[in-house]
């Protein structure tokens, strides 16, 4: 596909969890509840691109990867992948999740086979997705090992005898083992030292560039983020807040809730809005959710129309789209 393509289309995406029911509602024989993790998300990526997904934990954003990894079966919507719908899949049609979609998930040292060499681990990919024979597979190991900076020393080696920034690179090779077009890098460099995050970044943000790979980062760091990303999304309690490209949302943020995001970030030496004014209260239960702006409950600005009906994602040009009622910025004014 050409650059800026469109190369990941999200349609009115929905996935939700029961919960187990209490005696009272078994007794009652009452429907058990359900988190609503992923409701009614949309939006598009652009081939060679990084799309950044941002919010605070429990938002949604890994039920989101996973279901579009397919890890989770999708409630309803669609995710249209390269012009070809992968949800309403039709008979005999490939399945595109194997190869030209792949995951790198937040833990390495959970993500590798404990009991497999790392030889052992690329083979069975390798042969499961077909990508090639089988004297050709230590070369196609070998090759993406040395693209994130290892090489053919390892094959021999279990995960446990290396670091955790090591692992994420035996993780990010084999991913791009397969040759896909899309990664989707699930706090990928959470669980590592700050150093090794800065490696990860910089091997992630080379591996885009040489190999237009298209990404969707996902991480609470902001600056992290604003580093990487072409594009961004703001969730909140699954739903999607607002979509702006990079520089343009850390410029011009339109959403309460993403201003307040940015303002949160550290600053060394600066005492942060999260110190000091903060967002207000805790986040409503995902199980029963407010009408109306789901961040109303929170928002310093909120009224009765924020309140009791919810807002639709408007686009306000530059595609930067907002689900506000009252966005700030719009007219170049703060609230």
């Amino acid at each position: 596909m050409k650059e800026n393509d469109t190369i990941l289309e999200v349609r009115d995406l929905k996935k939700s969890f029961p919960v187990r029911r209490t005696l009272l509602q078994y007794l009652q024989k009452k429907a058990p509840d359900a988190v609503h993790a992923v409701d009614g998300v949309s939006f598009s990526m652009k081939t060679g691109e990084v799309t950044g997904l941002v919010g605070e934990s429990g938002c949604g954003k890994s039920s989101l990867a996973k279901v579009l990894l397919n890890l989770y079966p999708a409630d309803g919507g669609d995710i249209v992948f390269e012009g070809t719908s992968i949800v309403r899949k039709k008979k005999g049609q490939k399945n595109l999740y194997g190869t030209r979609m792949q995951m790198v998930f937040q833990d390495p040292y959970s993500s590798l086979n404990p009991r497999m060499t790392i030889r052992q681990m690329f083979y069975e990919i390798l042969s499961v997705h077909q990508i090639c024979e089988a004297k050709e597979r230590e070369k196609e190991a070998v090759r993406a090992l040395e693209m994130v900076g290892l090489g053919a020393s390892v094959l021999d080696s279990f995960p446990g005898q290396f670091s955790g920034g090591q692992r994420q690179r035996i993780s990010i090779a084999r991913a791009l083992a397969v040759h896909p077009d899309l990664l989707v890098a699930d706090e990928a460099i959470t669980a590592l030292d700050v150093s090794i995050q800065a490696q990860i970044i910089n091997l992630l943000s080379d591996l885009q560039k040489e190999l237009n790979l298209s990404i969707l980062f996902i991480s609470h760091d902001l600056s992290v983020v604003r580093y990487l990303s072409d594009q961004v999304i703001v969730m909140y309690l699954g739903k999607i807040m607002e979509i702006a490209r990079s520089e343009d949302l850390f410029q011009n943020p339109y959403h309460p809730y993403t201003q307040i995001l940015l303002k949160a970030t550290p600053v060394i030496g600066e005492k942060t809005l999260m110190q000091s004014e903060g967002i207000q209260g805790d986040p409503p239960s995902p199980i029963h959710l407010p009408t109306g702006c789901r961040f109303h409950t929170r928002c310093p600005y909120a009224t009765e129309q924020c309140r009791t009906t919810e807002p639709i994602l408007q686009n306000f040009g530059r595609e930067h789209l907002a689900a506000c009622w009252y966005p700030v910025n719009t007219d170049g004014k703060e609230r």
